[in-house]
Order: C-alpha cells, then structure tokens, then sequence
C-alpha cells in the first residue's frame, strides 16, 4: 500500500506541472487569436495575433491579466516600455490608469461615509473649505452626484502637464488657472449624466479637506496599502526613484512623448500610476465582498453602495452593466500616450484588465479582450458588427468641416472625406479614425468602433456632432 501511494504521488508532482504548461499554453492561445473589433458583416476575416495587432496598430506595448474563479489565471506584458532604453514591457510596469484612477478614488470617498466622516447626500459645500461649488439655479451637489457623473458640473477630462512643467495646485485647476477650463455647473444636479472629470477634482479637495493629509497621502495608504496594491499609487509627479519602473508614453504613430510622459495633479481623476495585477486585486476585493467578504477598506456594504445604478448605468466611480450572466463593473482610461479597460463580474470572479502604452490602442485592447472573452465564454465584451449605410450625398457633403466643443474651444475636430468613408482628424490629441456610416445621423470608426451621431437643424444642415455619447461639438465651418 505505502509502495502504491509512493508511486501515485510520483505521479502527481511529475502531472502537475505539465498540467500547468498546458494551462498555460491554452490561455496563450488567445494571443493568437484576435479579430478586428468592428467587423463589417460583408467582408470576412482572419485571425492574428497580438503583436500583429500591435504592430498595424503602432502600439509599442501592452499588459494583461485575467482573473478567472477569483485567481489571476494569466498575466503578461508584450512589446516595449521604452524604446529609448529599450525597456520591456512586463507584469511589473507601471501604467497611467487615466480615468480608471476614478473608481479607485471613489473607494475612498465611500469609506470616508463608512466612517460616518461624511453624508453621501449631503452638500458638498458642507465639507468643503478650500473652494466652494459655486451657487447656481441648479441645486445642490452632493457626493453622489459628484461620484456618479450627475453632478452637472463641467470638465470632462485633462490634458496633463509635461514632465517640468509648473504644476498648478487643485484649487487653481477648479478656478481654471491650469490649461483647463474652470470647473462649473451647467445642468441640474441630480437630473442626467454628463462625465465629469471636473467632479472628481472637488472630490479630491474634499477629500483632503475632510481628512487634513494629501490626497496621495491618503488614498495611498487607506486604499491601496489595504487592498496589497503595493506597485501603485496616486503621488503626482512620481517620485524619480520609480521612473525605472514606469513605461513611456507613445502618440498615435508610436513616437515616444518627449519627456516620457505628461504628469497628472488631477489625481482623482486621472493620476494613478498602476499595473494590471494591481487593479486585478481591486477586482478581486469587489468581488469577494458582493459575496459577503471584507477585504481591506472594500467591505459588503461599501459595495452595495457602489454598484447602485445611476443614470447612464454609472455606479459609484465604476460604469454598470447588466448581463446574461451578472451585473458587470467596469471603467475605461485614456490619457496622453496610455490607453486602458477593465470589465470583471459582480457576481463571479471573472474579470480582466488591459493597460497600454500608446494613444492607437484602443483597438488592440478591444481585439484581445473579445479574445479573452471568447476563450472563456463570457458576455463582458463583444465585437461590433456593422452594416454599411448609403448615406445621402447631400448629408456627406455636408458633414465636412471643422467642429467645436461647446465647453472649450480649444477642443477642435475636423472632418473630411476618405476613400468613400470619413475621416475624423482629432486635433487637440492627435490621431486621425475612419468612419462609415452606420445610419443616416450615425458614424462608426472601423477601427476602434467609437460613434459619432450627427445633428441637423430643421432644413437638414448639419449643425453638430456628438462623439462617443460624451462630447457635443458644434460646426463651425
């Protein structure tokens, strides 16, 4: 009997490493099966990989992770975090989040209500002494609201400041005496969604208003510490001894940015330094606690909260979406040079995160996480499949020119034709998508699948453009 257990477990540690291998080499199958995100129904397509994806693309470099029954399943980094250097991208690079720095801000905000520090629909006014929200006909603003993007407050995103560049302080970014414009209500609070990058800069103050430390100070140690998110943080600019550590950032022709990056001071909103298996053990922390599990500051009751729905299925700082098979979180990042997503399960412990290095990565990231998606037979992401429109002459004509944000002028697209589509010249960052047309007022960019829907006046003049459901830009000739 003891000779018959000996042999079996021989058995067992010689098979468990080739089990692993094998594991291993199914899930890297999917980096060899990406197909184009948006797939127009009357053309076929074959699969590639991601360094080819990456390579049409422009994108110098990418990481991944997968989190699969609560465990990371696969995690990897793919091309070059600096070509100055000639540094690889690995599991250990930092990224900018851009705006997936919200839902992790917002984990603060919500255990400062936890704490019974602050009323989730109280004034913010009430715990704000260094700026105030400024009075208006449009109510008060509560934490709420600035969490969820009803705030009606202005500011959807920001540019960044270049690496020795003066960085202005929060207060001076609210009044709009950075290279942003001031931050201002315009809608009802409470009514509708407008994206506010702005909300989240009073969140910041508020924060450090409420608490007397720093917002990296702070966030640094109560969330990120908590949650083992060691590798990350909110300090703006990061500190010279982790620059090593940090991948540059690379524009739309996949020209590293002269300076290797642009710094953040809007932390909140757009200043955390991470990696994909840090933000998996944010997921991770969320999911264990919709289940009735406290991991660090992430309790059963601070999630409810947070995945409430809003309007435009916003959670607090997460997006919201409900699916065959569960409720979904998820956030999106761009900022100058970084491109990232992550969508994970409420209700199981799947998910999977996405961070790159370049402005054009928008497509690689939908290509590989519909891979991922389709690997494991999960609904978090799909391909968008487009039926070509013929779209009157007169309408197409029509549509070229330039067009204005409404909020910031400085905020300028140009449309012109392109071998029987579109092409939409970003001209503040940069970039230049092409579109068809999707319906008689919808565009749809072939590569990324972002829409532009299109405003006309009574007569059928062309009057402005919305791009992605957020920016209304109207034309100005």
């Amino acid at each position: 009997m003891k000779y018959q257990l000996s042999i079996l477990a021989m058995l067992a540690a010689w098979l468990l490493p080739q089990q692993s291998q094998a594991n291993s080499h199914k899930i890297e199958h999917i980096a060899s099966n990406l197909y184009p995100h948006v797939r127009i129904i009357t053309e076929q397509y074959q699969p590639h990989s991601i360094m080819t994806s990456m390579t049409k693309h422009k994108l110098p470099g990418l990481s991944v992770a997968v989190i699969k029954n609560g465990q990371i399943v696969w995690a990897k980094g793919y091309g070059i975090a600096n070509k100055e250097t000639n540094t690889p991208v690995t599991t250990n690079t930092l990224f900018q989040a851009a705006s997936i720095s919200k839902p992790i801000a917002a984990l603060a905000i919500l255990h400062l209500a936890q704490l019974g520090k602050v009323d989730l629909d109280t004034d913010v006014n009430t715990y704000l002494r260094s700026w105030k929200v400024p009075k208006s006909e449009f109510g008060i603003i509560t934490l709420r609201h600035l969490l969820s993007h009803t705030s009606g407050l202005t500011t959807a995103s920001f540019r960044g400041y270049a690496r020795g560049e003066a960085l202005p302080t929060d207060v001076d970014i609210l009044n709009g005496k950075g290279n942003s414009t001031a931050v201002t209500a315009t809608l009802p609070a409470g009514q509708q969604f407008q994206y506010s990058g702005g909300g989240y800069m009073v969140l910041e103050v508020l924060l450090q208003d409420v608490t007397g430390k720093s917002f990296a100070e702070y966030v640094d140690k109560t969330v990120l510490t908590s949650l083992g998110m060691t590798q990350s943080t909110f300090a703006q600019p990061l500190p010279k001894s982790r620059w090593h550590e940090a991948s540059a950032a690379f524009n739309f022709e996949g020209k590293q940015y002269q300076g290797d990056w642009f710094n953040q001071p809007e932390q909140a909103a757009a200043g955390l330094w991470t990696t994909p298996t840090d933000l998996a053990k944010y997921v991770i922390a969320v999911q264990k606690a919709k289940q009735g599990t406290t991991t660090g500051i992430i309790t059963p009751s601070l999630v409810k909260d947070m995945l409430t729905m809003h309007h435009k299925d916003m959670g607090l700082g997460p997006q919201l979406r409900k699916s065959k098979q569960g409720l979904i979180f998820a956030h999106s990042g761009k900022n100058f040079g970084y491109s990232n997503r992550f969508n994970a399960y409420a209700d199981k412990a799947d998910g999977m995160i996405v961070m790159t290095n370049g402005d054009s990565a928008r497509p690689v990231v939908a290509e590989l996480q519909n891979a991922i998606n389709d690997h494991f037979a999960w609904d978090l992401s799909s391909p968008m499949l487009v039926t070509p429109f013929n779209m009157s002459d007169t309408l197409r004509n029509d549509l070229i020119g330039e067009y204005v944000w409404e909020h910031d002028k400085t905020f300028k697209m140009h449309i012109v034709r392109k071998e029987g589509a579109f092409e939409i010249h970003n001209l503040v960052e940069g970039g230049k998508f092409k579109f068809i047309a999707e319906a008689q007022d919808s565009l749809v960019a072939i590569n990324t699948g972002v829409k532009v829907q299109v405003e006309t006046d009574k007569k059928g003049k062309v009057t402005a453009i919305i791009w992605a459901q957020r920016h209304r830009l109207i034309k100005a000739g």
